[in-house]
Formats: C-alpha cells, sequence, structure tokens
C-alpha cells in the first residue's frame, strides 16, 4: 500500500487500486540529459528518454576537456498524491 504523509490509514489503497489509478505503472518518468559547455550554453551531447523503466543509463566519452552537467527532467508521475519522488544519480568519471 502507498500513502502520503498527510493520508490516514483508512485512505490507504491497495495495490490493484493503486496500479489502476497510476495507469499501471509503477515509477516516475525522469529523462536524463548529459549536457556540455560550449562558451556560450548548455548542449544535450546525449540523452536517454525511456517510459518503461525508472532506470536511465547514459554511456559517453568525452574526447576534449570541457565542462559538463546532467540535467534530469520529471514528465510524469504517477505518485503525485501519495509520496514524494526519490532518486539517486551516479556517475562514473575515469
Amino acid at each position: 500500500m502507498i500513502r502520503n504523509k498527510n493520508y490516514n490509514k483508512s485512505d490507504w489503497l491497495k495495490k490493484e487500486k493503486t496500479f489502476q489509478k497510476q495507469n499501471s505503472r509503477f515509477f516516475s518518468d525522469f529523462d536524463l540529459y548529459l549536457e556540455k559547455w560550449n562558451g556560450h550554453s548548455w548542449e544535450t551531447v546525449k540523452s536517454v528518454l525511456s517510459i518503461n523503466s525508472n532506470v536511465e543509463v547514459i554511456e559517453y566519452t568525452s574526447d576534449e576537456k570541457a565542462k559538463y552537467r546532467i540535467k534530469v527532467k520529471r514528465y510524469t508521475s504517477p505518485y503525485e498524491e501519495f509520496v514524494d519522488d526519490v532518486m539517486a544519480v551516479t556517475y562514473v568519471k575515469n
């Protein structure tokens, strides 16, 4: 069962009802962008736009020294009425 801290126990939804209310999805839709500073603005060099998974992975090898950033954009969340989204971002630099 899923609930928000603002709801009473009697307001909890059963798993099946929750799944139905959330359009058969138990995860939020996030998109992940790798951006590079070009001296004037940020430009996207790679992105992942998955809608059927809550795992987003970008593999990128840079051929030059530059400033990069990771941008995360949330499009939808099935939990808007119930719980806050929690996420983690990890990167590896060789």
